[in-house]
């Protein structure tokens, strides 16, 4: 059951008419208490523009708010008169809905994921066991647990030197005659007597700078299975909103994790490193 089902949807002037307690026009000093509203129901957003149901209003509007006053009637007031009428008291209420309205629709995009839960995990699963893209975390994954030596390692391999952004790079000596003109030019400041030649440059070099990213993708995943398992639909407030968050971005981190895959797939294949 959805705890959320005494939000009425209004989509119509009719789901209006037809509440029992409903009335299209009320004089607020036939109610007898200093504060005449009690909750405010639901927000809707119609057209062609409803009038205010307040008697001596009825100003045309296409947003409002469907209210309960305390002798049990109900009526409408555009989004401008609410707190014209009932000061501060609409203000909390509306602020009780809006944030109820929230709730809602969170508890409805995490009750679908759950739902979809298996679903969900295989998606998961084809992407972080997939051949082709394991291997590429794997590669990530021992690349970065000592970066220097890989750095060593492919410099073996080109015989050549490596930078921090991927260029390979050989260091070639000057000619003398260049390196007495810089020296004459410099005033005797120190001088270098190589500089570098590019030879190449290793694409997706900097994904080793990135790699932590590969680590809150599992975690992102890890928690959100695990909590849900875990976890039931008894959700709290604040768990409403911080998992409903984190379902709205599965499938942007999904794709995430299959594009991080596949460059680190590439970035130490034999192709990248001959260049």
């Amino acid at each position: 059951m959805n705890p959320f089902d005494d939000i009425p949807k209004i989509n119509h002037w009719l789901d209006l008419e037809n509440r029992e307690k409903f009335s299209a026009c009320i004089d607020l000093k036939q109610i007898k208490e200093p504060q005449p509203l009690k909750k405010v129901i639901a927000a809707y957003e119609l057209s062609p523009k409803v009038y205010c149901g307040i008697a001596s209003c009825h100003t045309a509007h296409h947003k409002g708010f469907l209210v309960e006053l305390f002798d049990g009637s109900e009526t409408i007031v555009g989004h401008c008169c609410g707190k014209k009428y009932f000061g501060r008291d609409f203000t909390v209420e509306k602020n009780r809905l809006t944030k109820l309205a929230t709730d809602k629709q969170n508890y409805e995009i995490i009750t679908r994921f759950i739902k979809n839960l298996s679903v969900h995990k295989n998606e998961f699963n084809n992407v972080f066991n997939e051949n082709e893209l394991n291997c590429g975390f794997k590669k990530l994954m021992l690349a970065v647990i000592d970066f220097n030596t890989v750095r060593t390692n492919i410099s073996s391999q080109t015989f050549s030197n490596i930078g921090y952004d991927g260029e390979v790079f050989q260091l070639v000596r000057k000619s003398d005659k260049d390196i007495e003109i810089e020296r004459v030019a410099g005033q005797g400041q120190l001088i270098e007597t190589h500089q570098k030649h590019i030879i190449a440059k290793i694409n997706h070099f900097n994904l080793l700078f990135q790699i932590d990213k590969f680590y809150q993708l599992k975690d992102y995943f890890s928690n959100l299975f695990i909590f849900f398992e875990r976890h039931g639909r008894g959700f709290t407030s604040n768990q409403l909103k911080q998992y409903g968050k984190l379902v709205k971005d599965f499938d942007n981190k999904l794709y995430e994790m299959k594009i991080l895959a596949k460059q680190g797939s590439n970035l130490l294949s034999k192709t990248n490193l001959e260049k």
